[in-house]
Protein backbone atom coordinates (compact mmCIF):
# COMPACT_ATOMS: atom_id res chain seq x y z
CA UNK A 1 0.00 0.00 0.00
CA UNK A 2 1.41 3.35 -0.99
CA UNK A 3 1.79 5.78 1.93
CA UNK A 4 1.56 9.47 1.27
CA UNK A 5 4.57 11.22 2.81
CA UNK A 6 4.26 14.93 3.48
CA UNK A 7 7.16 16.75 1.91
CA UNK A 8 8.87 19.71 3.66
CA UNK A 9 7.45 22.92 2.30
CA UNK A 10 8.89 26.40 2.08
CA UNK A 11 6.36 29.16 1.54
CA UNK A 12 3.65 26.81 0.25
CA UNK A 13 5.87 25.35 -2.47
CA UNK A 14 7.90 22.27 -1.62
CA UNK A 15 11.62 22.10 -2.22
CA UNK A 16 10.91 18.80 -3.95
CA UNK A 17 8.45 20.45 -6.32
CA UNK A 18 10.86 23.30 -7.05
CA UNK A 19 13.67 20.87 -7.88
CA UNK A 20 11.28 18.72 -9.90
CA UNK A 21 10.36 21.74 -12.00
CA UNK A 22 14.02 22.60 -12.53
CA UNK A 23 14.75 19.07 -13.71
CA UNK A 24 11.67 19.14 -15.90
CA UNK A 25 12.86 22.32 -17.55
CA UNK A 26 16.22 20.74 -18.30
CA UNK A 27 14.62 18.18 -20.61
CA UNK A 28 13.79 19.28 -24.16
CA UNK A 29 12.30 16.05 -25.50
CA UNK A 30 9.63 13.66 -24.19
CA UNK A 31 11.18 10.28 -23.32
CA UNK A 32 9.78 7.19 -24.99
CA UNK A 33 6.57 5.84 -23.43
CA UNK A 34 8.24 2.63 -22.23
CA UNK A 35 10.97 4.61 -20.36
CA UNK A 36 8.68 7.20 -18.81
CA UNK A 37 7.93 5.35 -15.58
CA UNK A 38 11.59 4.54 -15.00
CA UNK A 39 12.57 8.16 -15.68
CA UNK A 40 9.88 9.44 -13.34
CA UNK A 41 11.07 7.11 -10.59
CA UNK A 42 14.69 8.16 -11.08
CA UNK A 43 13.67 11.81 -11.06
CA UNK A 44 11.72 11.32 -7.83
CA UNK A 45 14.68 9.68 -6.14
CA UNK A 46 17.10 12.36 -7.30
CA UNK A 47 14.68 15.08 -6.28
CA UNK A 48 14.29 13.57 -2.82
CA UNK A 49 18.06 13.41 -2.34
CA UNK A 50 18.64 16.99 -3.53
CA UNK A 51 15.73 18.23 -1.44
CA UNK A 52 17.21 16.62 1.68
CA UNK A 53 20.67 18.06 0.91
CA UNK A 54 19.33 21.59 0.43
CA UNK A 55 17.04 21.33 3.45
CA UNK A 56 19.80 20.19 5.81
CA UNK A 57 22.69 22.20 4.36
CA UNK A 58 24.29 24.62 6.84
CA UNK A 59 25.04 26.94 3.91
CA UNK A 60 22.45 29.41 2.65
CA UNK A 61 21.28 28.00 -0.70
CA UNK A 62 19.01 29.92 -3.03
CA UNK A 63 17.68 29.73 -6.57
CA UNK A 64 16.03 32.36 -8.76
CA UNK A 65 14.02 32.26 -11.95
CA UNK A 66 14.73 34.56 -14.87
CA UNK A 67 12.22 37.09 -13.55
CA UNK A 68 14.24 37.20 -10.29
CA UNK A 69 11.53 35.46 -8.27
CA UNK A 70 12.84 33.14 -5.57
CA UNK A 71 12.31 29.42 -6.21
CA UNK A 72 14.47 27.97 -3.42
CA UNK A 73 15.22 29.55 -0.02
CA UNK A 74 16.48 26.93 2.41
CA UNK A 75 16.42 27.02 6.26
CA UNK A 76 20.06 28.20 6.37
CA UNK A 77 18.99 31.24 4.32
CA UNK A 78 16.22 31.88 6.83
CA UNK A 79 18.66 31.72 9.75
CA UNK A 80 21.21 33.96 8.06
CA UNK A 81 18.98 36.69 6.68
CA UNK A 82 15.85 36.51 8.84
CA UNK A 83 13.27 36.31 6.05
CA UNK A 84 11.33 33.05 5.91
CA UNK A 85 10.73 31.00 2.80
CA UNK A 86 7.00 31.69 3.09
CA UNK A 87 7.80 35.40 2.76
CA UNK A 88 10.01 35.04 -0.31
CA UNK A 89 9.16 32.00 -2.43
CA UNK A 90 7.49 33.26 -5.60
CA UNK A 91 8.53 36.84 -4.86
CA UNK A 92 11.61 38.90 -5.62
CA UNK A 93 14.24 39.54 -2.95
CA UNK A 94 13.56 42.52 -0.67
CA UNK A 95 15.36 45.59 -2.00
CA UNK A 96 16.59 46.47 1.51
CA UNK A 97 18.65 43.27 1.58
CA UNK A 98 21.26 44.84 -0.71
CA UNK A 99 22.97 48.11 0.33
CA UNK A 100 22.27 50.99 -2.03
CA UNK A 101 25.87 51.24 -3.19
CA UNK A 102 25.97 47.55 -4.18
CA UNK A 103 22.66 47.21 -6.06
CA UNK A 104 24.02 48.03 -9.51
CA UNK A 105 26.89 45.58 -9.02
CA UNK A 106 24.46 42.89 -7.81
CA UNK A 107 22.23 43.26 -10.88
CA UNK A 108 25.25 43.11 -13.18
CA UNK A 109 26.49 39.95 -11.40
CA UNK A 110 23.13 38.21 -11.93
CA UNK A 111 23.12 39.19 -15.60
CA UNK A 112 26.64 37.78 -16.07
CA UNK A 113 25.66 34.55 -14.34
CA UNK A 114 22.55 34.10 -16.49
CA UNK A 115 24.82 34.69 -19.47
CA UNK A 116 27.00 31.72 -18.47
CA UNK A 117 29.56 33.08 -16.02
CA UNK A 118 30.18 31.50 -12.62
CA UNK A 119 30.70 33.44 -9.42
CA UNK A 120 33.49 32.09 -7.23
CA UNK A 121 33.65 33.84 -3.89
CA UNK A 122 32.69 37.43 -4.65
CA UNK A 123 32.69 39.20 -1.28
CA UNK A 124 29.70 41.47 -0.76
CA UNK A 125 27.75 43.16 2.00
CA UNK A 126 24.17 42.16 2.69
CA UNK A 127 21.61 43.32 5.24
CA UNK A 128 19.42 41.04 7.35
CA UNK A 129 15.73 41.61 7.98
CA UNK A 130 16.64 43.26 11.30
CA UNK A 131 19.12 45.60 9.56
CA UNK A 132 22.37 43.94 10.65
CA UNK A 133 25.18 44.06 8.08
CA UNK A 134 26.83 40.76 7.14
CA UNK A 135 29.82 40.04 4.90
CA UNK A 136 28.98 37.31 2.39
CA UNK A 137 31.01 35.24 -0.09
CA UNK A 138 28.83 34.35 -3.09
CA UNK A 139 29.22 31.19 -5.19
CA UNK A 140 26.72 31.00 -8.06
CA UNK A 141 26.18 29.34 -11.42
CA UNK A 142 23.61 29.56 -14.23
CA UNK A 143 20.77 27.10 -14.62
CA UNK A 144 20.18 26.09 -18.26
CA UNK A 145 18.10 23.44 -19.94
CA UNK A 146 19.50 20.91 -22.39
CA UNK A 147 18.85 23.28 -25.24
CA UNK A 148 21.14 25.79 -23.63
CA UNK A 149 18.38 28.18 -22.71
CA UNK A 150 18.75 29.98 -19.36
CA UNK A 151 16.11 29.19 -16.75
CA UNK A 152 17.60 30.85 -13.69
CA UNK A 153 20.47 31.06 -11.21
CA UNK A 154 21.43 28.91 -8.24
CA UNK A 155 23.86 30.04 -5.56
CA UNK A 156 25.29 29.51 -2.12
CA UNK A 157 26.02 32.40 0.22
CA UNK A 158 28.60 31.88 2.97
CA UNK A 159 28.63 34.19 5.99
CA UNK A 160 32.24 35.34 6.52
CA UNK A 161 31.51 38.27 8.86
CA UNK A 162 33.54 36.82 11.74
CA UNK A 163 36.48 36.15 9.40
CA UNK A 164 36.40 39.69 8.00
CA UNK A 165 36.33 41.18 11.50
CA UNK A 166 39.21 38.95 12.60
CA UNK A 167 41.25 39.95 9.55
CA UNK A 168 40.56 43.61 10.33
CA UNK A 169 41.75 43.16 13.92
CA UNK A 170 44.91 41.39 12.75
CA UNK A 171 45.62 44.15 10.25
CA UNK A 172 45.05 46.75 12.95
CA UNK A 173 47.44 44.90 15.27
CA UNK A 174 50.10 44.84 12.55
CA UNK A 175 49.67 48.56 11.93
CA UNK A 176 49.90 49.31 15.64
CA UNK A 177 53.10 47.27 15.84
CA UNK A 178 54.58 49.42 13.08
CA UNK A 179 53.35 52.55 14.86
CA UNK A 180 54.97 51.32 18.08
CA UNK A 181 58.34 50.89 16.40
CA UNK A 182 58.03 54.30 14.76
CA UNK A 183 56.97 55.93 18.04
CA UNK A 184 59.91 54.39 19.88
CA UNK A 185 62.41 55.73 17.33
CA UNK A 186 60.79 59.15 17.29
CA UNK A 187 60.78 59.31 21.10
CA UNK A 188 64.50 58.61 21.32
CA UNK A 189 65.40 61.15 18.63
CA UNK A 190 63.01 63.67 20.17
CA UNK A 191 64.55 63.17 23.62
CA UNK A 192 68.04 63.81 22.26
CA UNK A 193 66.89 67.05 20.61
CA UNK A 194 65.14 68.15 23.80
CA UNK A 195 68.26 67.47 25.83
CA UNK A 196 70.23 69.84 23.62
CA UNK A 197 67.51 72.52 23.71
CA UNK A 198 67.16 72.18 27.48
CA UNK A 199 70.92 72.39 27.96
CA UNK A 200 71.22 75.63 26.00
CA UNK A 201 68.21 77.12 27.82
CA UNK A 202 69.82 76.26 31.17
CA UNK A 203 73.11 77.87 30.15
CA UNK A 204 71.30 81.03 29.04
CA UNK A 205 69.32 81.20 32.28
CA UNK A 206 72.48 80.80 34.38
CA UNK A 207 74.72 83.10 32.36
CA UNK A 208 72.39 86.03 31.74
CA UNK A 209 71.86 88.82 34.24
CA UNK A 210 68.90 90.35 32.37
CA UNK A 211 65.55 89.38 33.96
CA UNK A 212 63.72 89.30 30.61
CA UNK A 213 66.21 86.88 29.06
CA UNK A 214 66.21 84.68 32.16
CA UNK A 215 62.39 84.64 32.07
CA UNK A 216 62.40 83.63 28.39
CA UNK A 217 64.92 80.87 29.11
CA UNK A 218 62.76 79.51 31.93
CA UNK A 219 59.76 79.55 29.57
CA UNK A 220 61.80 77.48 27.11
CA UNK A 221 62.66 75.04 29.90
CA UNK A 222 58.95 74.71 30.77
CA UNK A 223 58.14 73.88 27.13
CA UNK A 224 61.02 71.40 27.01
CA UNK A 225 59.73 69.67 30.14
CA UNK A 226 56.24 69.41 28.66
CA UNK A 227 57.73 68.00 25.46
CA UNK A 228 59.64 65.43 27.52
CA UNK A 229 56.28 64.31 28.87
CA UNK A 230 55.08 63.77 25.30
CA UNK A 231 58.25 61.80 24.60
CA UNK A 232 57.56 59.58 27.64
CA UNK A 233 54.03 59.01 26.36
CA UNK A 234 55.39 57.95 22.98
CA UNK A 235 57.69 55.43 24.66
CA UNK A 236 54.84 54.16 26.80
CA UNK A 237 52.68 53.78 23.70
CA UNK A 238 55.47 51.93 21.89
CA UNK A 239 55.99 49.50 24.78
CA UNK A 240 52.28 48.88 25.24
CA UNK A 241 52.44 49.59 28.96
CA UNK A 242 52.40 52.52 31.31
CA UNK A 243 54.03 52.37 34.73
CA UNK A 244 52.96 55.92 35.58
CA UNK A 245 49.23 55.20 35.67
CA UNK A 246 47.33 55.60 38.92
CA UNK A 247 44.00 56.78 40.32
CA UNK A 248 43.24 60.21 38.84
CA UNK A 249 40.19 62.47 39.15
CA UNK A 250 39.14 63.08 35.55
CA UNK A 251 37.57 66.42 36.50
CA UNK A 252 40.94 67.81 37.59
CA UNK A 253 42.58 66.73 34.33
CA UNK A 254 39.89 68.49 32.27
CA UNK A 255 40.14 71.67 34.36
CA UNK A 256 43.94 71.64 34.16
CA UNK A 257 44.10 71.29 30.38
CA UNK A 258 41.46 73.97 29.60
CA UNK A 259 43.87 76.96 29.38
CA UNK A 260 46.06 75.12 26.87
CA UNK A 261 43.04 73.99 24.82
CA UNK A 262 41.79 77.58 24.60
CA UNK A 263 45.17 78.67 23.27
CA UNK A 264 45.22 75.85 20.72
CA UNK A 265 41.76 76.30 19.21
CA UNK A 266 41.59 80.12 19.30
CA UNK A 267 38.97 82.67 20.35
CA UNK A 268 36.49 81.88 17.55
CA UNK A 269 35.52 78.63 19.29
CA UNK A 270 33.82 78.65 22.67
CA UNK A 271 34.76 75.89 25.12
CA UNK A 272 32.27 74.80 27.77
CA UNK A 273 32.62 72.05 30.35
CA UNK A 274 30.04 69.95 32.15
CA UNK A 275 31.62 68.41 35.23
CA UNK A 276 29.84 66.52 38.03
CA UNK A 277 30.15 67.39 41.70
CA UNK A 278 31.32 63.91 42.71
CA UNK A 279 34.85 62.59 42.00
CA UNK A 280 35.34 60.69 38.76
CA UNK A 281 38.32 58.45 39.49
CA UNK A 282 40.01 56.28 36.81
CA UNK A 283 43.36 54.51 36.80
CA UNK A 284 45.17 56.30 33.99
CA UNK A 285 48.21 58.40 33.13
CA UNK A 286 46.92 61.97 33.34
CA UNK A 287 49.44 63.04 30.70
CA UNK A 288 48.01 60.60 28.19
CA UNK A 289 44.50 61.91 28.82
CA UNK A 290 45.86 65.42 28.29
CA UNK A 291 47.23 64.35 24.93
CA UNK A 292 43.97 62.60 23.98
CA UNK A 293 41.95 65.73 24.75
CA UNK A 294 44.41 67.87 22.80
CA UNK A 295 44.07 65.58 19.76
CA UNK A 296 40.27 65.68 19.93
CA UNK A 297 40.23 69.45 20.41
CA UNK A 298 42.50 70.04 17.40
CA UNK A 299 40.30 67.81 15.23
CA UNK A 300 37.24 69.71 16.46
CA UNK A 301 38.94 73.03 15.64
CA UNK A 302 39.62 71.84 12.09
CA UNK A 303 35.92 70.88 11.76
CA UNK A 304 34.77 74.37 12.87
CA UNK A 305 36.77 76.70 10.62
CA UNK A 306 34.13 79.41 10.91
CA UNK A 307 33.92 79.13 14.67
CA UNK A 308 31.61 77.15 16.89
CA UNK A 309 31.25 75.49 20.28
CA UNK A 310 33.23 72.71 21.93
CA UNK A 311 31.78 70.95 24.96
CA UNK A 312 33.69 68.57 27.23
CA UNK A 313 31.29 66.66 29.47
CA UNK A 314 32.25 64.15 32.16
CA UNK A 315 29.65 61.77 33.55
CA UNK A 316 29.14 58.29 34.94
CA UNK A 317 27.30 55.69 32.86
CA UNK A 318 26.68 51.98 32.97
CA UNK A 319 25.46 49.82 35.79
CA UNK A 320 25.75 51.73 39.07
CA UNK A 321 27.93 54.32 37.35
CA UNK A 322 30.77 51.85 36.80
CA UNK A 323 32.08 53.68 33.71
CA UNK A 324 33.31 57.24 33.28
CA UNK A 325 32.43 58.87 29.97
CA UNK A 326 34.40 61.87 28.72
CA UNK A 327 32.36 63.23 25.81
CA UNK A 328 33.94 65.82 23.51
CA UNK A 329 31.26 67.38 21.30
CA UNK A 330 31.77 69.92 18.53
CA UNK A 331 29.33 71.83 16.32
CA UNK A 332 31.41 71.25 13.20
CA UNK A 333 30.79 69.79 9.77
CA UNK A 334 30.43 66.19 10.93
CA UNK A 335 32.11 63.05 9.61
CA UNK A 336 30.99 61.03 6.59
CA UNK A 337 30.19 57.32 7.24
CA UNK A 338 33.01 56.10 4.98
CA UNK A 339 35.51 58.19 6.97
CA UNK A 340 34.10 56.97 10.30
CA UNK A 341 34.81 53.41 9.19
CA UNK A 342 38.56 54.15 8.89
CA UNK A 343 39.37 57.14 11.07
CA UNK A 344 40.93 55.14 13.92
CA UNK A 345 43.37 53.43 11.55
CA UNK A 346 47.00 54.51 12.03
CA UNK A 347 48.17 56.97 9.34
CA UNK A 348 44.65 57.46 7.95
CA UNK A 349 43.87 61.15 7.53
CA UNK A 350 41.66 63.36 5.38
CA UNK A 351 43.89 66.38 5.94
CA UNK A 352 46.28 67.80 3.39
CA UNK A 353 49.85 66.57 3.24
CA UNK A 354 51.82 68.09 6.08
CA UNK A 355 48.73 69.01 8.13
CA UNK A 356 48.07 65.69 9.79
CA UNK A 357 49.95 62.47 10.55
CA UNK A 358 46.89 60.25 10.90
CA UNK A 359 48.06 59.12 14.34
CA UNK A 360 45.93 61.34 16.58
CA UNK A 361 42.79 59.21 16.81
CA UNK A 362 44.71 55.93 16.85
CA UNK A 363 46.62 57.21 19.88
CA UNK A 364 43.35 58.25 21.54
CA UNK A 365 42.03 54.74 21.04
CA UNK A 366 45.35 53.26 22.21
CA UNK A 367 45.18 55.32 25.41
CA UNK A 368 41.60 54.23 26.12
CA UNK A 369 42.32 50.57 25.38
CA UNK A 370 45.43 50.64 27.58
CA UNK A 371 43.27 51.87 30.46
CA UNK A 372 40.71 49.10 29.91
CA UNK A 373 38.21 51.30 28.09
CA UNK A 374 37.21 52.25 24.57
CA UNK A 375 36.26 55.14 22.30
CA UNK A 376 32.94 55.68 20.52
CA UNK A 377 31.93 58.26 17.94
CA UNK A 378 28.53 59.67 17.02
CA UNK A 379 28.56 62.00 14.04
CA UNK A 380 26.18 63.24 11.37
CA UNK A 381 27.32 65.30 8.40
CA UNK A 382 26.33 68.90 8.98
CA UNK A 383 25.41 68.35 12.65
CA UNK A 384 28.73 67.93 14.44
CA UNK A 385 30.51 65.08 16.17
CA UNK A 386 30.81 63.57 19.63
CA UNK A 387 33.80 61.46 20.64
CA UNK A 388 33.27 59.56 23.89
CA UNK A 389 36.21 58.15 25.84
CA UNK A 390 34.90 55.51 28.26
CA UNK A 391 37.06 54.37 31.16
CA UNK A 392 36.50 51.97 34.06
CA UNK A 393 35.69 53.86 37.24
CA UNK A 394 37.61 52.98 40.42
CA UNK A 395 36.94 53.80 44.06
CA UNK A 396 40.54 54.61 45.03
CA UNK A 397 41.36 58.22 45.97
CA UNK A 398 43.33 60.17 43.36
CA UNK A 399 47.05 60.78 43.62
CA UNK A 400 48.03 63.68 45.83
CA UNK A 401 49.02 66.79 43.92
CA UNK A 402 52.75 67.33 43.58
Amino acid sequence: MHRHVRRPTMGGISIRRAIHRLFGALGSAEPPIEDRDRAEADLDRTTDILSAIIQSSPVATQAFALDRTVTIWNPASERLFGWTADELIGRTLPSEMTPDDERATSIARIERTIGGATVEGDRVRRLTKSGDMRWIDIYAAPLRNRAGQPIGVVGQLIDVTDRVELEARLLQAQKMEVVGLLASGLAHDFSNTLAVAGGFATLIAEASTEPEIRSDARAILDVVERARGVSRQLLSFARGSDKSSGPVDIRHVVEGILPLLRQLIGPAIRIDTQLPDEPMIARIDAGQLDQALINLAINARDAMLGGGRLVIAVSSIGRRGSTIEIAVHDSGVGIAPEVQARMFEPFFTTKELGKGSGLGLSMVRGFAAGAGGDVAVDSTVGRGSTFSIRLPRVSQPPKAAG
